[in-house]
């Protein structure tokens, strides 16, 4: 339980962090957070990361980033 307490935090800093440094394309839009639930050493940590939706569809930045350790919800 404390590893998930510790780990949770620092992994949606994170991810806030890839949400802040991403640079929408031509036609995309904020739609606003999606929630998102992570499998880790520690359990499962629910987290927020922004979705965007344009001309291609929609997608969250930091997923794509983090894709070989999250799985939806």
């Amino acid at each position: 339980m404390a590893g998930r307490q510790l780990f949770g935090p620092m992994l949606q800093k994170r991810i806030d962090q890839m949400d802040t440094e991403f640079r929408p394309k031509p036609g995309q839009q904020r739609m606003g957070r999606r929630a998102l639930e992570v499998a880790t050493l520690f359990g499962a940590i629910d987290v927020e990361r922004d979705y965007y939706f344009g001309p291609q569809g929609g997608h969250c930045p930091a997923d794509e980033e983090a894709e070989a350790i999250i799985r939806q919800k």
